[in-house]
């Protein structure tokens, strides 16, 4: 339970992982969230699963990550999924989608 808290809301400073902890990162995926959102804790939820680990971005203690996410995407709302691929940016908004996309990625990192 502390792993997957830890997992959700990040690591906390002097506090080690457990060494069976070895989630795959997926490189080119920024997440862009907020703790008390509870639709970012459901797309956090789907990350811990499938034990998987993405950039992470708090949309009010990041540098510099509201303005991101505005110029970028549009809009300042959050869940937000970036996803860089191929030198383009996607951003995906709904946690229904992006917890989605995040299935489908998990299921191609097992193959």
């Amino acid at each position: 339970m502390i792993n997957m808290l830890r997992r959700l809301f990040g690591n906390q400073p002097g506090v080690p992982r457990s060494a069976d902890s070895k989630p795959v990162y997926l490189y080119g995926l920024t997440l862009y969230y907020l703790p008390s959102c509870p639709f970012c804790a459901k797309v956090q939820w789907a990350l811990v699963k499938h034990d998987l680990a993405v950039t992470k971005k708090h949309l009010m203690t990041s540098a510099g990550a509201r303005d991101e996410l505005i110029h970028g995407g549009g809009k300042p709302t959050v869940p937000c999924l970036r996803i860089q691929r191929n030198g383009e940016d996607r951003w995906l908004y709904e946690s229904d989608d992006i917890v989605a996309y995040l299935n489908k990625e998990a299921q191609d990192a097992a193959r």
